[in-house]
């Protein structure tokens, strides 16, 4: 109440700015998710800095995930702002909740918006993997040969299985496409990196195919 009556009387005091960031961090450390969400919507209207959003946006997001806000609607509402460790938290489960679920093409879209807003952050090379898998497995070849591409170059070589998986794969759906020249290329390299692979024989037959 204190600082709702000092911008009633001071709207654009010296300690408006405070007072307003004050006044949603209290509402949120009471748990009124709701009414600290529409000040937090208020203040960030209001200041654009850089440092002003980067203050205000975690309590932003972990008072939307409070009202269970599903992810879709996070992303929109969160569109310009810097991301955070919440948010990205928040992104992954639901990508990998909906792969678990096998809704694979929900899956892959959802991969594909942690990738583009969180690029670096320390899921991206699972996402990248899994979002392929989520293209193989709805059998959208071209996307996925590009997919498990991307993933193939971004990832680190400790990722063992992951990039065993994604490089048998790619040759399987460039195979799907009929581009058999590219296919046996991809198969050839396939074994030469991995001849004790438990999917060597498939990939032997494949080339006689």
């Amino acid at each position: 109440q204190t600082f709702a009556k000092y911008l009633e009387k001071y709207p654009e005091g010296p300690r408006a700015k405070d007072a307003r960031f004050q006044m949603a961090h209290a509402l949120y450390g009471m748990n009124a998710f709701d009414q600290a969400n529409q000040q937090f919507l208020t203040y960030m209207d209001k200041y654009r800095d850089p440092e002003d959003l980067v203050a205000v946006t975690p309590y932003f997001v972990s008072s939307l995930i409070e009202m269970d806000k599903p992810a879709l609607e996070i992303d929109a509402m969160t569109h310009g702002l810097p991301p955070t460790e919440i948010y990205g938290s928040v992104m992954w489960e639901n990508a990998a909740e909906l792969y678990n679920n096998q809704d694979y093409e929900n899956a892959q879209q959802q991969f594909a918006i942690y990738l583009s807003k969180l690029p670096l952050y320390e899921n991206s090379s699972k996402a990248l993997f899994y979002r392929a898998e989520s293209l193989y497995l709805t059998e959208n070849w071209e996307s996925a040969e590009k997919a498990y591409n991307s993933y193939l170059k971004n990832s680190h070589t400790n990722e063992g299985k992951n990039r065993t998986v994604a490089q048998f794969r790619q040759a399987i759906s460039v195979h799907q496409q009929l581009n058999l020249v590219d296919a046996v290329k991809l198969y050839d390299a396939f074994l030469s990196t991995h001849p004790e692979s438990e999917w060597a024989a498939d990939a032997k037959e494949n080339l006689m195919l």
